[in-house]
C-alpha cells in the first residue's frame, strides 16, 4: 500500500513538472517573438501587451495554484486557482511575503530557508501544510524553481501547487486503517500466519509468538514445516490444494513449542493477497481446552448414561414440542423399542388413544412450571400395557430458560395389586366393625332393657330417677354405635344427625314434665367428629340438657335451652350447651356432689378442655377442645 501511495505521489510530482514545462516553453516562445519584433521594428508596446495576455491566459489555464515571488518572498503573482485555494484576494497577496499569507508564524523560518536555497539555483520539490485565509489547514504538493531574467539571473521564485488534502487523508486514513488492524491482529486471541505457497513465513503476530515460544524474527526465518506435526498427513495436503484453488478450509493439527511440547489446534486457511502477491493466510486456534472439556463432557455423559441405566424407574426427557430426546435403558425394555425407534417420539405414541389427552395436559402444565404426576397405562411394542405412574418437572439451564421436562415412571402393577388386596382387607374389616357396633348397640340396649326391668321392680321413686338417668347415659353411647353403623364412614360420626337424634330422645323422656321449654340446635351440616371425641361429647350433651330439663326450669317456668357445636380451625372445636333458666349457684362446679356435673368435668378432662360455665341469664357451658 505504501508503494501505491508513493508511486501516485511521483505521478503527480511528474504532471506537475510537465505542467511547468510547458508553461516555459510557451514563455521562452513569447519571449523570442518579442525579440524578434524588436529586431524588425515593431511596435514595443504592442509586443508587451501580447506578451502580457499571453502569459495570463497560460497561468490562468493551467490546472494548479501559481505564484510568483520575487527574492525577497514578496508575492508578484498569483493565478485565480492560487487565490482560490488560499481564500486570498489578489489584493490582499500582492507585494506580501509568501510565508506570512500562506503559514503560520512559527513556520516561517523553514520557508524562508527553503527560499534562499532556490536563490542559490535548487529546484524544489515537497509536500506540506498551508493556511487558508479562515486558519483552516490543507496539503499541497509544491514544485518550486528559480525564476530567472533573459540574462540568466535569478529574480525570484516559480512555485506550483497541487492541493492534495484529499490524497493525505485517505493515506492518514490507511495508516489508521492498518494500525487498527494491526492492534486487532496482536490482541487477537487466535493466531495469525500468513505464508507463502512453499509453507514460508511471511507474517505473525504475538499470540502464535506465545503459543509456540519463539520471537517474531525467528518464525519469520521457519516453514510451517517446522513446527506443524500434521503437515505431510495425506488429508492436511489435499487441504492444501483445495486453498491454493481458491476454497477455505478448516483443518485439525498439532504443533510443537521450542521445548517439544505439542498442543492440539484448529487452522482454518485461506488465500490473501500480501504485499502484492498471492498468500496463504492461516488462523490458528489452541484448541487443548476444548478438547479437555469435551473429554470431561464424554465422561460425564458416560457416567449420567451408567447412573440412569442403573436405576430401576424409567428415566425420561421431553422437549418443548413433548418429543422424547433422551431416556434410559429401561424404557427400552418396558416398550420393546430400540433407540432409533424411540427417538424424538412424541410423548403420547406410548399410550393408548383414550389417554392422550390426561398425558397431554401433563405435558402441558409440566412446561408451564408445575410439578405433575399421572397414572396410565403404558404401551408395550407387541400391543400390551402395562400400568405405569408418571412424575414430571420442568428443566431449564442456569438462566432459568426453560428446555423442556424431566421425569420418571414407575411399574405400578405390584401396588395396584397390593392397594387391590388391601381395600378388600378394609371391606371385610369395615364389615366386621359394623357387626362390631351393631352387637355393642344391641348389648348397650339389653343393658338400658334390664335397668328398666330392674327399675320397675323398684318402689323407691329417687332409685328410679337414678336408673333413668343410667339408661340415658347408654342410650346415648347406644345411639353412637347405632349412628355408625348405619353410616359409610365408620371412623368418624356426623354430629348434626347425632345431636338430632340424642335430643330428640331426651325432649321425648322429659318433655311433659317441662312443656314451656323449647330445645334449639345449632350445628352445621357436613361436621364430622372422630370417635374418640363423639362419645364424651355426647355424653357431655346428654348430660348438661338432663340437668337443664329437670332444674332450670322449676314450677311450670318457660324457657330454651340451645346446643351449638362449631369448628374454628383445623381441628379446633368449641362445643357449647346454655338454658336461660334459674342459673347454677356460683360455686366452683368441680366441688359440686352431682354425680350427671362431676361426670361431665371428667370428660371435659378426658377432652383435654379449658371449659368455662357461665350463670347470668341461666347457664352456659362452653367446651373448646382439640381433636387432633
Amino acid at each position: 500500500m505504501d508503494a501505491l501511495l508513493a508511486e501516485d505521489s511521483s505521478l503527480e510530482l511528474a504532471l506537475a513538472r510537465r505542467e511547468l514545462a510547458r508553461m516555459r516553453a510557451e514563455l521562452d516562445q513569447v519571449r523570442r517573438e518579442l525579440e524578434h519584433a524588436r529586431e524588425n521594428g515593431h511596435r514595443t508596446s504592442e509586443l508587451l501587451e501580447r506578451e502580457r495576455a499571453h502569459f495570463h491566459s497560460v497561468f490562468e489555464g493551467i490546472g494548479e495554484g501559481l505564484i510568483i515571488t520575487d527574492l525577497e518572498d514578496r508575492v508578484m503573482y498569483a493565478n485565480e486557482r492560487m487565490l482560490k485555494m488560499c481564500g486570498f484576494s489578489r489584493e490582499e497577496m500582492m507585494g506580501r511575503p509568501a510565508y506570512e499569507v500562506l503559514l503560520p508564524p512559527d513556520e516561517w523560518p523553514e520557508l524562508r530557508g527553503r527560499n534562499e536555497r532556490r536563490a542559490q539555483g535548487h529546484a524544489d520539490v515537497y509536500e506540506t501544510q498551508l493556511q487558508r485565509k479562515n486558519g483552516a489547514r490543507f496539503w499541497t504538493l509544491i514544485h518550486a524553481t528559480p525564476l530567472r531574467d533573459p540574462a540568466g539571473n535569478i529574480v525570484g521564485t516559480i512555485g506550483a501547487q497541487l492541493d492534495i488534502t484529499k490524497r493525505k487523508n485517505a493515506e492518514f486514513a490507511l495508516q489508521q486503517s492498518e494500525h487498527r488492524l494491526r492492534g486487532i491482529i496482536e490482541h487477537a486471541v487466535d493466531g495469525f500466519i500468513v505464508h507463502d505457497f512453499d509453507g514460508n513465513l511471511l507474517e505473525v503476530n504475538a499470540q502464535i509468538c506465545n503459543s509456540l515460544g519463539f520471537s517474531r524474527d525467528e518464525l519469520l526465518t521457519m516453514n510451517v514445516r517446522d513446527f506443524e506435526l500434521n503437515f505431510r498427513d495425506a488429508e492436511v495436503l489435499q487441504k492444501w490444494q483445495n486453498v491454493r484453488n481458491g476454497e477455505r478450509v478448516t483443518v485439525n493439527g498439532r504443533q510443537k513449542r521450542r521445548d517439544g511440547s505439542s498442543f492440539p489446534v484448529e487452522v482454518r486457511i485461506g488465500v490473501v493477497e500480501w504485499s502484492g502477491s498471492e498468500a496463504m493466510l492461516a488462523l490458528v486456534r489452541d484448541v487443548s481446552e476444548r478438547e479437555r472439556l469435551e473429554r470431561e463432557l464424554r465422561d460425564a455423559l458416560l457416567e449420567r448414561r451408567l447412573i440412569m441405566d442403573a436405576v430401576p424407574d424409567v428415566l425420561f426427557r421431553l422437549d418443548l414440542e413433548g418429543h422424547l430426546v433422551a431416556w434410559n435403558r429401561e424404557l427400552e425394555q418396558v416398550t420393546g423399542c430400540t433407540p432409533e425407534i424411540l427417538s424424538n417420539r412424541p410423548a403420547t405414541a406410548f399410550f393408548e388413544k383414550p389417554h392422550h389427552g390426561p398425558i397431554m395436559d401433563a405435558v402441558v402444565r409440566s412446561l408451564r412450571g408445575e410439578q405433575v404426576e399421572v397414572s396410565a397405562p403404558l404401551l408395550h411394542a407387541n400391543g400390551t400395557t402395562t400400568p405405569f405412574s408418571f412424575a414430571a418437572v420442568p428443566l431449564r439451564d442456569e438462566k432459568g430458560t426453560l428446555l423442556g421436562l424431566v421425569g420418571t415412571g414407575r411399574d405400578i402393577t405390584e401396588h395396584l395389586k397390593a392397594e387391590e388386596q388391601t381395600l378388600l382387607s378394609l371391606r371385610e374389616k369395615e364389615v366386621l366393625l359394623k357387626e362390631i357396633h351393631h352387637r355393642v348397640k344391641n348389648n348397650l340396649q339389653i343393658i338400658n332393657s334390664l335397668l328398666s326391668m330392674q327399675a320397675d321392680a323398684l318402689g323407691d321413686d329417687r332409685v328410679k330417677a337414678a336408673f333413668s338417668e343410667s339408661q340415658n347415659r347408654i342410650r346415648a353411647m347406644a345411639l353412637i354405635h347405632e349412628t355408625l353403623y348405619s353410616a359409610g364412614d365408620l371412623g368418624r360420626i356426623d354430629v348434626r344427625a347425632y345431636c338430632n337424634r340424642l335430643t330428640s330422645a331426651l325432649v321425648r323422656g322429659y318433655g311433659a314434665s317441662v312443656p314451656g321449654v323449647s330445645l334449639h340446635l345449632d350445628v352445621p351440616e357436613g361436621l364430622f367428629l372422630p370417635l374418640d371425641a363423639a362419645v364424651p361429647c355426647g355424653l357431655i350433651i346428654n348430660e348438661l340438657v338432663t340437668n337443664s330439663l329437670k332444674y332450670a326450669f322449676p314450677g311450670e317456668r318457660s324457657g330454651a335451652i340451645s346446643i351449638a357445636v362449631e369448628l374454628e380451625g383445623e381441628d379446633h372445636w368449641v362445643l357449647r350447651v346454655a338454658d336461660d333458666g334459674v342459673g347454677m349457684p356460683a360455686v366452683n362446679v368441680s366441688t359440686i356432689g352431682s354425680t350427671g356435673l362431676q361426670l361431665v368435668t371428667g370428660l371435659c378432662d378426658q377432652l383435654e378442655s379449658n371449659y368455662r360455665v357461665t350463670s347470668t341469664n341461666g347457664t352456659q357451658w362452653t367446651i373448646p377442645f382439640i381433636t387432633a
